[in-house]
């Protein structure tokens, strides 16, 4: 099965029709949880792993699919596996990421991590492939491979004309991230901000990035520092998150403001922009599809889709991850928690 990113052809030309065609969360069922975790692979001696080498990327991911998982191909590459609403697919730099499938509950969350855990360890010690259980790899840079899916080239010549650190950012690091839902605006506003207040204190706690290219560097993450140089307008959280109340449209206003990197045409990536995302839509460019893709290449440390996302923590050991789902979940989803943290959090 190919990767297909929407091509809506409907007219996205002002703040208005942009916000109408963002998904909103289904308000009616249970709240989720929904974890993904990013994993840096090497080889004993400290290589990183390519794609195609025998014992590479592609060798792990077709693992997956020889057990059960269903391909998808990008451009005719095997870039990721699917099976019962969990996803496992490559990042720029090779590293593999895990998107379970939303659950109501921790333990359900755990399980499934567990059994992709249990797989994936499996799969590589067939290959003879070690993991590398932090946030930033290892390997130096200029020896860090890139993967063969369409949007990498067109996002790395954005990235590296916007800052020093973008490659970085796409070859050496992986995080953690926790999607959660909320049920009102109220809710959204208040969930936003404890989480906007609470990360700082999270990402110290999951700092595991002390090294850079291999050596002892002066940071315990590093990842976090490479994120303030890769891509302001894109990634630093600009001062309307920091205003109450926090709404759809705050962040769609500032979306609309942040420079367009690509747009898919016949089912094909190709660059867009420089200008803003909304003036290129005043100027009868930009569609629904365009506007929507826009939105995942927007790095902020929290985002918003149809579900919260809190995205700023190093990758940790998986025993560890969970400790950081938990914290998230009860932090957000307990309304007197929240309350709490509302009182005793520090205010930017």
């Amino acid at each position: 099965m190919s990767t297909r990113f929407s091509e809506d052809p409907r007219p996205v030309t002002d703040l208005e029709s942009a916000i109408a065609v963002i998904p909103l969360p289904a308000f009616d069922t249970p709240r989720r949880i929904g974890l993904e975790y990013e994993r840096i692979h090497l080889h004993p001696g400290g290589n990183a792993v390519s794609y195609g080498e025998p014992a590479g990327i592609k060798a792990l991911l077709s693992g997956f699919v020889e057990d059960g998982f269903t391909a998808f191909d990008d451009q005719g590459e095997l870039v990721g596996a699917a099976r019962d609403g969990h996803f496992v697919g490559v990042e720029p730099g090779g590293q593999l990421e895990f998107s379970g499938a939303p659950r109501e509950t921790l333990a359900v969350v755990a399980d499934d991590f567990g059994k992709f855990l249990n797989l994936e360890n499996e799969l590589l010690a067939r290959l003879g492939i070690m993991h590398w259980n932090h946030g930033l790899s290892p390997v130096a840079l200029p020896e860090c491979p890139w993967m063969p899916k369409a949007r990498y080239p067109v996002l790395r010549a954005r990235l590296e004309k916007a800052g020093k650190l973008g490659r970085r950012m796409m070859q050496q690091t992986a995080g953690v991230q926790l999607n959660l839902d909320w049920r009102s605006g109220e809710e959204l506003s208040s969930m936003w901000d404890v989480a906007l207040r609470l990360a700082p204190f999270m990402d110290a706690l999951a700092a595991n990035s002390p090294r850079l290219d291999g050596a002892p560097g002066e940071l315990a993450s590093h990842r976090m520092w490479i994120w303030t140089d890769t891509d302001t307008p894109r990634c630093l959280a600009p001062a309307p998150f920091f205003d109450a109340p926090f709404t759809l449209e705050t962040f769609a206003r500032w979306a609309w403001s942040v420079p367009a990197v690509f747009r898919v045409r016949e089912g094909r990536f190709e660059a867009f922009g420089p200008a803003s995302i909304g003036e290129l839509a005043q100027m009868g460019e930009v569609t629904a599809g365009d506007w929507l893709l826009h939105l995942t290449a927007l790095f902020t440390e929290q985002r918003l889709k149809p579900h919260l996302e809190v995205r700023g923590m190093d990758s940790v050991p998986p025993h560890l991850t969970m400790t950081l789902a938990a914290l998230w979940t009860v932090a957000l989803y307990d309304e007197g928690v929240r309350q709490q943290l509302d009182k005793v959090l520090p205010r930017y």
